[in-house]
């Protein structure tokens, strides 16, 4: 059985910008690797189509949501780059 479009596809982003204003919207992603870079993944879903657009048209949102969603981002980063490292400490 194929997996649902939604599933398969996925809107993609290495710029934790984006990645902090998807959050700040309540998105949720998982995260790749491209060689030494870190890939969001959120999922391709008219919703988050519009939330980039959003994004792109300097579209307010709070601005304590945008800070927090820009640290998860960077904490996720972070933790993706000591895990490919083996370095657990922190």
């Amino acid at each position: 059985m194929e997996a649902p479009a939604a599933l398969r596809e996925s809107f993609k982003t290495a710029d934790y910008g984006v990645a902090g204003y998807l959050f700040s919207r309540g998105f949720a992603c998982s995260i790749e690797r491209n060689g030494s870079q870190v890939v969001f993944c959120f999922p391709s879903i008219p919703e988050v189509v519009a939330a980039v657009g959003d994004y792109t048209s300097n579209k307010l949102v709070p601005c304590r949501d945008y800070f927090h969603g820009l640290r998860r981002a960077k904490i996720m980063i972070q933790e993706n780059i000591q895990e490919r490292h083996g370095n657990t400490d922190r």
